[in-house]
């Protein structure tokens, strides 16, 4: 079974696959994305790891979308459903990073990176926790 780990941005924040691969990279591990294409563009990350591929798939939705809208709607079923108002009020795209296996902890890598440098949101679904880390 995939885990799923989800960065909300504004999407003129979200970083450019470059900036994400210098940023993880400076951790001491070697991360490379194959192409230049944004990260929402994918249906996979592309995404090698000290030269070993990692399969991670991506989604996204955007704020306007019925799929936003349910999102939105689910927040009263949640006992962190205010800060996930507050995230989606100062937010316009989910990206959504599957994986499973070894793969799963780059996946949440990628995405916490993602929702660090966008200065957004990020959600360990496995966890259960979602961290804001805008204003």
């Amino acid at each position: 079974m995939s885990t799923e780990f989800h960065t909300f941005l504004k999407s003129d924040k979200q970083p450019s696959i470059d900036d994400l691969a210098r940023a993880l990279s400076s951790r001491g591990y070697s991360f490379v994305f194959s192409g230049e294409s944004a990260i929402h563009e994918r249906s996979d990350l592309g995404l090698t790891v000290d030269g070993t591929a990692q399969s991670v798939s991506v989604s996204f939705i955007d704020a306007g979308s019925p799929a936003w809208s349910d999102l939105a709607a689910s927040a009263h079923d949640r006992p962190d459903g205010e800060t996930l108002l507050k995230v989606l009020k100062n937010s316009n795209r989910r990206i959504t990073l599957s994986a499973d296996g070894d793969a799963t902890s780059w996946a949440r890598d990628v995405a916490r990176g993602v929702s660090l440098l966008a200065v957004g949101a990020f959600e360990n679904t496995e966890r259960g926790s979602l961290i804001f880390y805008g204003g």
